[in-house]
């Protein structure tokens, strides 16, 4: 196996990913434009005496007489439609940072198989299993892979691995032209990740989600650090989605007070772990071709 080529399977995958968001975003937008339109046209009956509702009624199916029966009837408005429409891609956008993290968990794995397939010396003999180590000459990649797939505390364990073995690597992390704590980065989605595949993205614990996510990142200075917390809050939301993961563009306005673009947040995650991954392969790549 080669380097490029773990890399290249990398980006073609999270490349997926990014399509999939901007698809996302095109038909949320296209429905929120249609019900903008259709609200419109009912504001403009309602002194017709017609109603903007519509109500939805829901059916369940008793398993021992076979009849259907109505158990609930709920109302919406146009407004809560299009609250719908945005909740529905917010979801979307979540799964889609979860897919992104397990896709650079895969990638982790098959640089540090690639390392120790490479060179033995890069592994700590735990991590070879049982097998005598004359013994490795005959193993191909696909055995590196399974060992590598079976170590504890994945990405965090390979990471720390590969911070030992490429000092740079350790350096520019956290000091480097992005201007970003990569650690932090991988932290912060890695909690994320979580909340979204076990709890829906939502949390009642919110503060100590964020504390986690300092200490765990080396950041937490007793909670004074106010800085780094502000910014793993800003990917919750507001009001009555406080406790819930905000991953939706966010409107930004020009000097003259006007919308000119959009802060691209799955996008910018996005671009951390592929930063991260970019990096690991250019450290790697280096030390081969110098």
């Amino acid at each position: 196996m080669k380097l490029e080529n773990i890399f290249n399977e990398y980006l073609t995958r999270s490349e997926q990913i990014i399509i999939s968001q901007k698809a996302t975003k095109e038909i949320a937008k296209s429905e929120i434009e249609k019900l903008i339109k259709l609200k419109e046209k009912t504001e403009l009956k309602l002194s017709e005496n017609k109603s903007n509702h519509t109500t939805y009624f829901f059916f369940i199916q008793d398993a021992k007489t076979g009849e259907i029966e109505r158990y609930s009837t709920n109302k919406k408005t146009l407004e809560d439609k299009i609250k719908d429409v945005f909740l529905q891609q917010n979801r979307q956008y979540q799964w889609a940072l979860s897919e992104s993290y397990e896709i650079f968990k895969d990638y982790v794995i098959s640089i540090y198989a690639y390392m120790g397939f490479t060179d033995r010396n890069k592994w700590p003999l735990k991590d070879f299993g049982t097998i005598l180590f004359s013994e490795l000459e005959n193993k191909n990649f696909d055995y590196f892979i399974k060992q590598a797939q079976i170590k504890k505390d994945i990405p965090e364990s390979i990471l720390n691995r590969i911070r030992a073995t490429y000092p740079e690597y350790k350096i520019i992390e956290s000091n480097n032209k992005l201007e970003k704590n990569l650690l932090l980065e991988i932290i912060l989605i890695e909690h994320l990740r979580h909340l979204i595949v076990h709890c829906q993205g939502m949390t009642t614990d919110k503060t100590g989600i964020i504390n986690n996510i300092l200490k765990k990142a080396g950041l937490w200075n007793n909670g004074k650090n106010n800085e780094n917390y502000d910014y793993i809050s800003s990917f919750f939301g507001v009001k009555s989605l406080n406790n819930t993961i905000n991953l939706l563009e966010i409107e930004q306005q020009n000097e003259t007070g006007f919308p000119n673009k959009y802060f691209d947040v799955l996008g910018n995650l996005i671009n951390s772990l592929t930063s991260v991954s970019y990096l690991i392969y250019s450290e790697i790549k280096k030390e081969t071709s110098g």
